[in-house]
């Protein structure tokens, strides 16, 4: 409540205190609060207390671990005009100035540390809000006047601890702050843990944490054992900041987890690693369909007609006809229809079965294809389809020119039978900052990208991300994106047909998985 009354909050005096069980968390998170309730950023006074030789490596990871609690502000403490109050001074010595021969190459510090801000500036998630336990600990302070200050707030030190090492993120808060209804809430009291109204010990809390909280990241070890030393933030944009809390300067292999994602990076003990989503700075995407567009003409059964309607006039239309097992013989608005060409529009398979008819054009308005004579429908071999450069509004009613590119399944835009590849391309900015992965949210069976027709890669189950080769960096470049359909929706839909069935095989029919389209635009993902 103190910190939340100055119009700057600031904490000073914080140890240089960086491992998981030393550190100033409770401090922190104080801070954090204040901050929070101000909304104007914050201070903290760092370094003063020492050690003398303090490695500038150690002095940088403390800025960053003060900028994940918001804390925008660093001041470097103390510069000394001279030794003289050292003849006074016994616990502790932690100049900042000339007397360190390193001194003038702090600038390189302070350049870091406005990443560090910018960082601070980020809105975080987390997972669990933590009750700052004030009343228990002052009824500890009546009962046991000897009590220091460390042993009144111990419960709340080891949890706060534990939560760290257990990579679950939280956000200290008043005690009679509301229940927030986007994390659950811990209290703490003479009986230990309050969680979802049970109370826990630590361990009993831990256990159902680690089973009813979902973590946004997750640091890993080579073998997948999430990292005891490490503090981890997520935040609303993507971001996602690793500070190694090991006391050494050891390089070790980590695996950053998110989702389905798996990021390998190496870091040190001390180090700090971001990893950003960027906007991918593009032009808009222009489409190309390596096919025509199909459309399954499904006969009524009483009058053997299929209708459709022209919104306008398409220009560029086939009629497709098996020529398998029983050739239909159907009329187009009274007049018959003649296939004499080789079938060039459908898959490999499809095609050695069908005939096609020339190019023709549909005028406005309603259409009839009748089937003169008795000819069975199959479900996954049609007897006619109408294909060209055609856009299906609804499910029988077309409109000339295939569909532009939208976000989402295009499926749903128009290609709703659809059966190919097509090919999005736009200028882009590759970002100059090393270890840049271009990430896509496709919807297809197959995923392709070229950088100035260069392949870079090819995917079909996620993630869907690519390393930028260094050659790219800075540079603006075309990127070319290939996806793939399946071949289910030219089938249309299945569901008007009799129920065939094997004692053995249970009916599958396609649909679920038709989908072909990007989800949202693509980003960057830097790690640096």
């Amino acid at each position: 409540h103190v910190l939340k009354g100055y119009s700057f909050p600031g904490m000073d005096e914080i140890f240089t205190e960086t491992s998981v069980k030393t550190a100033e968390w409770i401090t922190l998170g104080m801070v954090e609060n204040a901050i929070r309730a101000v909304g104007a950023g914050g201070m903290a006074e760092l370094l003063s207390l020492g050690p003398c030789d303090m490695p500038v490596a150690r002095m940088r990871q403390m800025i960053w671990l003060t900028a994940l609690f918001h804390i925008d502000h660093y001041l470097v403490a103390v510069a000394q005009l001279n030794a003289k109050g050292n003849s006074t001074r016994g616990s502790f010595y932690g100049p900042c100035n000339l007397v360190q021969p390193d001194f003038p190459l702090h600038a390189l510090l302070a350049e870091d540390a406005k990443r560090a801000v910018a960082l601070a500036h980020k809105e975080n998630l987390y997972q669990v809000v933590v009750h700052f336990p004030q009343q228990l600990a002052a009824r500890k302070a009546v009962n046991h006047r000897t009590l220091n200050v460390y042993d009144a707030f111990c419960e709340l030190r080891h949890l706060l601890v534990e939560l760290v090492a257990h990579q679950i993120t939280w956000i200290l808060v008043d005690e009679d702050t509301p229940a927030d209804h986007a994390a659950p809430s811990i209290l703490i009291n003479e009986n230990g843990y309050v969680f979802n109204g049970s109370d826990y010990s630590l361990d009993a809390l831990l256990s159902e944490l680690s089973q009813s909280v979902r973590r946004e990241a997750v640091v890993t070890d080579a073998a997948g054992q999430a990292c005891r030393h490490v503090f981890v933030r997520s935040y609303t944009d993507g971001t996602v900041a690793v500070v190694d809390l090991n006391q050494d300067e050891q390089e070790r292999l980590y695996h950053l987890r998110i989702g389905q994602s798996v990021w390998p990076f190496l870091l040190n003990g001390s180090g700090i690693r971001v990893f950003e989503e960027a906007a991918c700075d593009q032009a808009d995407w222009q489409i190309i369909y390596d096919q025509a567009n199909l459309l399954r003409c499904n006969f009524a059964m009483e009058t053997k007609e299929y209708r459709f309607t022209c919104k306008d006039n398409l220009s560029a239309c086939r009629i497709l006809i098996r020529q398998h097992d029983a050739v239909p013989i159907i009329e187009l608005d009274g007049s018959p229809v003649v296939a004499d060409q080789p079938c060039t529009l459908l898959p490999q398979g499809f095609a050695e079965l069908y005939r096609q008819t020339a190019m023709r054009q549909f005028g406005p308005g309603e259409h009839t294809i009748r089937l003169i004579n008795d000819c069975d429908e199959y479900p996954y071999l049609p007897g006619v389809f109408l294909a060209g450069n055609m856009k299906l509004v609804n499910p029988d009613e077309l409109s000339d020119k295939m569909p532009e590119f939208c976000y989402g399944s295009m499926m749903q835009h128009g290609l709703a039978q659809y059966v190919g590849k097509i090919t999005l391309t736009c200028t882009i900015k590759v970002p100059t900052a090393p270890n840049s992965v271009l990430c896509l949210n496709p919807l297809a069976h197959h995923v392709a990208i070229y950088l100035d027709d260069v392949l870079i890669g090819d995917k079909s189950w996620a993630p869907y991300e690519w390393s930028m080769p260094a050659h790219y960096h800075g540079k603006n470049v075309v990127l070319k994106v290939v996806l793939a359909s399946s071949f289910g929706p030219m089938f249309g839909n299945l569901e008007a047909f009799d129920r065939i069935t094997m004692n053995y095989v249970q009916r599958q029919i396609p649909g679920k998985y038709s989908t072909l389209g990007l989800i949202d635009k693509p980003y960057f993902r830097i790690g640096g």
